[in-house]
């Protein structure tokens, strides 16, 4: 495994590609790290798109990747076919993300069955993928980098991932919109 570096980027040059994907899911992927946040439901549908604009970085770096996805309070848990869906992506025979972080954007009986069910897909995989929830972009940038740079042989830097997320999650809904079928 070769070893990559991303140093901390600055807003004019991060190299940070941004998609819209259908009207509830939005992605990006900052060097070997896709970011996804669900304003709804997550679909199997939904999935298959989104697994569309990761294969991209498949070429790149096909030691793997990380992803973070963000599920804002209140967001329903993910569907039947979705949850086995999320099974695949767990499963790392069929899946090149190495390390995943969920950020739970709130609390209470909501979150702690969404942590079910998190786990509950994690479980029937086969439970190789690094995951972690979180509550906050913090315990993200805490976490990802060390786990990220052993499994993907990638260093990303605190700092350029703290950037990167709250670019993301702080202005999805300005970013330039890219459709991943063209």
């Amino acid at each position: 495994m070769s070893i990559h570096t991303s140093s901390m980027p600055t807003p004019a040059v991060a190299p940070v590609i941004h998609a819209y994907i259908k009207d509830h899911v939005w992605v990006a992927v900052w060097h070997n790290v896709t970011m996804t946040i669900w304003l709804d439901r997550a679909t199997a549908d939904a999935l298959h798109t989104i697994q569309g604009v990761r294969k991209g970085i498949h070429e790149q770096y096909p030691d793997g990747y990380s992803a973070v996805g963000f599920v804002p309070d209140g967001t329903a848990a993910p569907d039947t076919e979705a949850r086995k869906a999320f099974a695949d992506i767990f499963d790392d025979r069929v899946s090149r993300i190495r390390c995943m972080s969920t950020i739970i954007e709130g609390g209470g009986f909501w979150a702690s069955g969404l942590r079910a069910a998190i786990n509950g897909m994690r479980i029937e995989s086969s439970d190789q993928m690094k995951v972690k929830v979180h509550t906050s972009i913090e315990d993200v940038t805490e976490w990802l980098p060390g786990v990220h740079l052993e499994t993907t042989g990638v260093r990303i830097s605190r700092s350029g991932l703290r950037w990167a997320l709250n670019t993301f999650r702080n202005g999805y809904d300005r970013l330039e919109r890219v459709d991943p079928a063209e």
